[in-house]
């Protein structure tokens, strides 16, 4: 089973992906919008990505 992570949390990517527990990341424009994205169709990094 391949578990992928729904946040845009670097800080919970890093970790859980330290730990062997994710796979690759899905989301959606509605969290990038949360995370305080103004384009949530804008790159990652507006959110902190890498």
């Amino acid at each position: 089973m391949q578990i992928f992570a729904d946040t845009t949390d670097l800080d919970a990517l890093k970790h859980y992906r330290e730990m062997g527990l994710i796979k690759g990341v899905a989301t959606n424009p509605e969290v990038f919008g949360m995370c305080g994205a103004a384009n949530p169709m804008q790159p990652w990094p507006v959110c902190g990505g890498y």
